[in-house]
Parts: C-alpha cells; sequence; structure tokens
C-alpha cells in the first residue's frame, strides 16, 4: 500500500476513493472518501454522508484481500 500524501504535494484524481486524514477529527481522523473539487476555501473530499473540508494527507485504499481457495 502506498504511503500517505501531504494535499501540498499532490490531490487524487477527481472522484476517486482513498483514506483521508484530519487530525483535529477527534476519535476518527481517518475516514474513506473521495476528491470533490477545490476552490478558493481549500480542498472539499466528501464520504459517504458529509464533506471533509481540508483533510491534512491522503493515501490509496488497499487492496481486497484474495479469495481463499476451496479444496
Amino acid at each position: 500500500m502506498s504511503e500517505w500524501i501531504s494535499v501540498k504535494d499532490r490531490l487524487p484524481k477527481y472522484g476517486k476513493r482513498v483514506l483521508i486524514f484530519h487530525p483535529s477529527y477527534q476519535g476518527r481522523p481517518i475516514r474513506e472518501a473521495w476528491f470533490e473539487k477545490t476552490d478558493g476555501k481549500g480542498h472539499h473530499f466528501m464520504t459517504d454522508t458529509y464533506s471533509v473540508k481540508n483533510p491534512t494527507h491522503w493515501r490509496l485504499l488497499p487492496s481486497p484481500p484474495e479469495e481463499a481457495e476451496n479444496g
């Protein structure tokens, strides 16, 4: 899996699902989201239920586990 990437260095492709990190979110600073837009107020990511403004870092989602062979 890739390392954390600062939003200052690079942003994910529009609509790409990633993990984001926002240090001010107490208890759950890491969430699955997708990049929505950048405007004069910062970078906006969407989760399934709400918007997250200005996370500090993101990383690609891990690959799903391979299915075990039956036998």
